[in-house]
């Protein structure tokens, strides 16, 4: 499985900068792909400011799919 983003069909890479749907700019630190039929995976981000925090999301937070 692969992660890519819905609007551009472009594979998702480990320390890009994305923005969320709140048009917050976030660095990918990762994902998780889904565990079983019904989960989406993970996408973990990390905020700028705030000290860094990182946060596991839906991948839809990032305009993100999985494809095969």
């Amino acid at each position: 499985m692969k992660l890519v983003y819905e609007n551009t069909g472009c594979e998702v890479k480990c320390g890009e900068v994305a923005r969320t749907f709140r048009d917050e700019v976030v660095y990918i630190e990762g994902w998780d792909e889904p565990a079983h039929p019904g989960s989406t995976g993970r996408v973990y981000i990390k905020h700028f400011g705030d000290n860094g925090w990182t946060q596991g999301v839906y991948p839809s937070v990032v305009g993100a799919v999985w494809v095969q």
